[in-house]
């Protein structure tokens, strides 16, 4: 025995170090364009990615295979029915175009590399991965653009409205930094239901508006936008007041314009202008907004411009309403059977959206889809939506949201005046497969 012994090592020795065995390199966390896994892609030629891992230092790739096939088990058995690479002599492991056959919308691709090692060694294939197609041509939506009913209600126009200051100074040139307070009161006929009041203010520098001293919103350097308050809720039949103060944040040009609508069931619509029958003042007492307050030590206001005169010209008039409108929430309801395989959803809703099933927020996403040119290309997100669905009876709803889409706020970038500005609206395809 003690002679056969270091023979017997010396063999299995042997056997371990010249076993042909594939190389010690191997491919790992494989990518397809930076994404683990993706569905979605909508780019025909997607590049792939993976790592390289080896026990031995300073070793280097000689060379690659990629397999692609359309199925796990196709893939499994060898059989790249899509594509086969073949052997490539590179170093390359980084963004290597797809070269197989045409890639179509909803394709799933798995696929698999190896890698030859600085000896010339190959690596056993590594462990499969997978994407999957979005949707790459128009006639893949079958829905159609839906968003929430337009407002039936024009724009508000202040042609027949007056800038309208405390008799001070000339307000077009020059008055004090100082607050200014202005009221009017109007009534309400007897009998009839209101359908809509709107008023539309505008003002240098900034206005704090009420309605029966209940505040209704503020209004900041509106004297370039169109701010409309929807005060439907707080009138009341009989005697209502306005009462608005307004800002001047520093010596300069200062002034108020506004107009109010009521629209009824029936009967001719109250309209109230700024002129000079307001009352304005240069310091009030506590509760001057409330309803049925005296006018005592108020004075008339001063017509100091036509609306389009002045220094402010004229306030925008057109369909680029910069008020906010509440944000659409849309919903369906419809049956699944007892077998649900796999589901996906591919949504685009503009300017950003909140998609929910059954209740939950489906992924982890905010703010999307992404900005773009929205007159040009729009975005959209595909999820797996199959952990999210039930057997029966299922809902899903979507909350809309303006962003870039529908801008409201004034900057010099003019968002509030792009050319693909709309309301918010959505596409959505939900595919399910049972």
């Amino acid at each position: 025995m003690q002679k056969t012994i270091p023979i017997l090592v010396v063999t299995i020795a042997a056997a371990i170090l010249f076993a042909p065995t594939a190389g010690a390199m191997s491919a790992q966390q494989l990518r397809c364009e930076y994404l683990v896994d993706p569905i979605g892609i909508d780019t025909v030629r997607p590049r792939l990615s993976w790592l390289l891992a080896s026990t031995r230092r300073g070793e280097t790739q000689t060379a690659y295979e990629i397999r692609v096939a359309s199925s796990d088990t196709a893939l499994k058995a060898g059989k790249a029915d899509l594509w086969d690479s073949g052997r490539v002599a590179s170093n390359q492991q980084a963004q290597i175009p797809y070269g197989g056959k045409p890639m179509t919308s909803r394709l799933h691709a798995f696929w698999q590399v190896r890698v030859w090692d600085r000896d010339q060694k190959p690596s056993a294939f590594s462990a499969p991965a997978t994407w999957e197609m979005g949707l790459l041509n128009p006639g893949d939506w079958h829905g159609k653009w839906i968003g929430a009913a337009p407002s039936p209600l024009q724009p508000i126009r202040l042609n027949d409205a007056s800038w309208i200051w405390y008799p001070e100074g000339d307000a077009t040139q020059e008055v004090p930094a100082a607050t200014r307070y202005f009221k009017t009161q109007f009534t309400l006929p007897t009998g009839q239901n209101v359908r809509s009041a709107r008023l539309r203010v505008a003002a240098d520098n900034h206005a704090a508006i009420f309605v029966n001293g209940k505040p209704v919103g503020t209004s900041v350097d509106s004297w370039r936008r169109m701010d409309i308050f929807d005060i439907k809720g707080d009138l009341a039949n009989g005697l209502n007041t306005i009462a608005i103060s307004v800002q001047n944040d520093v010596a300069g040009p200062a002034g108020l314009i506004g107009r109010l609508e009521v629209d009824f069931d029936q009967g001719t619509p109250l309209t109230l202008v700024t002129n000079g029958s307001w009352v304005s003042a240069q310091q009030v007492s506590n509760h001057w907004q409330a309803a049925g307050m005296q006018d005592a030590g108020w004075t008339a206001a001063r017509e100091v411009a036509r609306w389009g005169g002045g220094p402010w010209g004229a306030p925008p008039v057109s369909s680029s309403d910069l008020s906010a409108r509440p944000a659409p929430m849309l919903r369906r309801r419809f049956e699944i059977g007892d077998r649900i395989k796999h589901a996906r959803a591919w949504i685009c809703g503009l300017g950003y959206y909140e998609l929910r099933l059954n209740g939950r927020k489906v992924g982890n996403h905010l703010l999307d889809p992404g900005y773009t040119a929205y007159d040009h290309r729009d975005l959209y997100v595909t999820y797996d939506i199959t952990p999210y669905l039930k057997p029966g009876a299922n809902a899903v709803g979507v909350i809309l949201g303006t962003g870039w889409y529908d801008a409201h706020t004034l900057a010099v970038w003019n968002f509030d005046t792009a050319p693909w500005r709309a309301l918010p609206k959505l596409l959505l395809e939900i595919e399910i497969e049972t």
